[in-house]
């Protein structure tokens, strides 16, 4: 090898980790100018201002200098190990940080309603109350969850969406104090348990606990518990009835569930092992790989001849939520595609991952496969924890989004708990592949270095302005990528702009860097026209309304707001025979033989008062107040 010549092998350990962790803050970097991109679980900085986002990077860059990386890590190491010596500094400190967790979720808690189905939730349970007899019926899917929440809010007699802000920071002050509490008391090394203890607390899942309003939370909290029991299980302590009782209770909380019946399967056969060689055998890899490969098959042929999945007939909502699975083939009008084998469903599915779980996991399964040899698959947490893992994830990449599981990430991140406790199972392992105290510091401050740059998230969805311009980018990649349901996303994130002008700007330029990409007509631009008509109309711009509505009409024939918000136009620009032949074939449309909007009957008797007034040769003024009742309630209100 010459002089000059650059070879890897003959780099130190610490350096090649130095060399991967550099990698991928200079990914995270890139995609911080990228908010439209396909890297939306990985572009959090780009919603940061300049000053804030160079900050960040420069904090996780620090934190990964040697000396200073040794300086916070051995105070960490021995901070950890102090609390350790008594149950009652254990207890305390438990505590001190589960509340002063709970501080932190309420205090930054998600500003916007968009993630999951709040308002579809909230509207449902103020008309059916959930019982213990709902417990037993099969067909609900969360329903002790969903019993829960109403019983709080009716002993408390708090509003419900608060009532769920509140379940879910306390649940999270509860994961947090149980997760300290589990990894205090397993057997292992400091350093590894300040691993652990990391890749728990900085997944980007315990979003759930800032706030959220869904019914995934509790089952989050209960997730962690039961795959703390799996592992206790695996350390010889006899949990069988605790798990099995643990699983019933977590179908009740969600239906997810049902995902963790193989590898609670696989734990109780593993408790078994000792007394009968048949179960022995029935928990070795080979039996295990006979036994997803059945079921993967099972699946398959469910997907084909069962839920006839593998296309659409007509593609209506009906059909979509019937099938609950993606096709193989594209089912959007061109140039959109999206499908199961589509490398943006593969994108949007491995951005949920990156966005959920913690990078110190990410890394720790990198690592996994570079030392795949060294690696003891056999290992029965590493088959349990797998096991749940493989059925989330497939679940995960096979199941249709509905509305991109960039706005139902909550939905899609129940995979992450499993993954958590794979990645802490490989760690074992890992750990004592690199006995070196400053290797295994290496990978703690490379997990904490990009823990900051990923955990900034919280401070997005916590940040109006901050939110709203992630809900924007992040639902213009969702109009490139899965289509349907893009606009709502654009929407709310430009509906959270206060300033009428700069509102108005945004969804100009929103709607010019989509309009390249439009079908013909294009529903979700449709959408995005009307909305722009809105704020045009709010902001009393006439003209720029007319013209938007007009292509909110042409992109969707059934849009009969549009056609009364014409009207309405036309009626305020004094073109009276213009708005009464829309209003006439609003009303005689959508108003017979049912009034269904009552707002459009009277803005018909407006106008004809606004006739009589004019041809009466009314005094301009008696007009004009009239012309300004109309807008101040049609507009200031009715469109707001």
């Amino acid at each position: 090898m010459s002089a000059g010549s650059f070879n890897i092998r003959q780099l130190s350990t610490s350096r090649i980790l130095y060399l991967a962790a550099a990698c991928w803050v200079i990914l995270y970097a890139a995609a911080s100018f990228l908010p439209d991109s396909p890297l939306w679980g990985l572009n959090h900085l780009a919603f940061f201002p300049g000053a804030e986002r160079i900050g960040i990077l420069l904090l996780a860059i620090v934190l990964l200098i040697p000396k200073v990386s040794s300086l916070y890590l051995s105070a960490a190491e021995n901070l950890f190990e102090r609390v350790q010596r008594t149950q009652m500094l254990r207890s305390a400190v438990t505590i001190l940080l589960g509340t002063a967790s709970m501080l932190i979720f309420f205090r930054l808690r998600i500003v916007t309603d968009i993630y999951g189905d709040t308002r579809t939730l909230l509207s449902w349970l103020s008309r059916y109350h959930y019982s213990l007899v709902d417990l037993l019926d099969p067909k609900e899917t969360e329903p002790l969850t969903r019993m829960i929440h109403q019983s709080v809010a009716d002993w408390f007699h708090l509003d419900l969406k608060f009532t769920f802000q509140v379940v879910g920071v306390l649940a999270g002050g509860i994961a947090v104090m149980t997760y300290l509490m589990a990894v205090q008391y397993v057997r292992g090394p400091a350093p590894w348990k300040l691993f652990v203890l990391l890749v728990g607390l900085t997944a980007g899942v315990n979003q759930l606990y800032f706030g959220h309003v869904e019914d995934y939370t509790l089952f989050h909290l209960w997730s962690l518990f039961f795959l703390i029991v799996l592992w206790v299980s695996f350390e010889g302590k006899n949990v069988v009835l605790l798990m099995v009782a643990s699983l019933v209770v977590g179908a009740r909380l969600h239906v997810e569930a049902v995902f963790f019946i193989p590898t609670c399967i696989y734990a109780v056969l593993h408790a078994s092992k000792e007394t009968s060689s048949r179960v022995r055998r029935w928990i070795e890899p080979r039996a295990i790989g006979v036994f997803v490969g059945s079921t993967v098959v099972a699946g398959t042929l469910a997907y084909f001849f069962y839920f006839h999945a593998d296309h659409y007939v007509v593609g209506d909502r009906d059909e979509v939520f019937k099938k609950l699975f993606l096709p193989m083939v594209n089912f959007h009008l061109p140039p959109h595609s999206y499908s199961l084998l589509s490398w943006k469903h593969v994108s949007d599915w491995i951005q949920e991952i990156l966005f959920t779980v913690s990078p110190a996991a990410v890394g720790m399964f990198v690592l996994a496969i570079v030392f795949r040899r060294r690696i003891d698959w056999k290992d029965p947490k590493i088959l349990c924890y797998g096991l749940a893992s493989f059925y989330f994830l497939l679940f995960n990449m096979t199941i249709n989004p509905m509305l991109t599981p960039i706005r139902d990430w909550d939905f899609l991140s129940l995979a992450a708990d499993p993954l958590t406790f794979l990645a802490i199972a490989l760690s074992q392992q890992i750990f004592l592949m690199f006995k070196e105290p400053g290797d295994q510091r290496t990978i703690l401050a490379i997990g904490v270095a990009l823990a900051v740059i990923s955990c900034s998230i919280f401070l997005v969805n916590a940040d109006p302005v901050k939110v709203s311009r992630r809900l924007e980018g992040t639902g213009t990649w969702a109009y490139h990528g899965f289509y349907s349901g893009s606009s709502y996303i654009i929407n709310v994130g430009e509906k959270m702009i206060t300033d009428p002008g700069e509102q108005i700007t945004r969804r100009e330029e929103e709607i010019r860097k989509l309009e390249p990409s439009a079908s013909h007509p294009d529903l979700e631009l449709g959408v995005l026209y009307h909305k722009l008509g809105e704020a045009a109309l709010v902001a009393h711009q006439y003209d720029l309304a007319m013209n938007t509505f007009t292509l909110a009409y042409a992109n969707d024939s059934t849009n009969a707001s549009a056609i009364r918000s014409l009207g309405l136009i036309a009626m305020l620009n004094g073109r009276y025979d213009d708005a009464e032949e829309m209003l006439d074939y609003y009303n005689e449309n959508l108003n017979r033989p049912i009034v269904r909007d009552f707002g459009a009957l009277v803005l018909a008797q407006e106008l004809a008062h606004l006739r009589m007034l004019e041809a009466d040769h009314a005094d301009s003024s008696a007009i004009r107040r009239q012309r300004e009742d109309v807008t101040a309630f049609y507009v200031g209100e009715y469109y707001k």
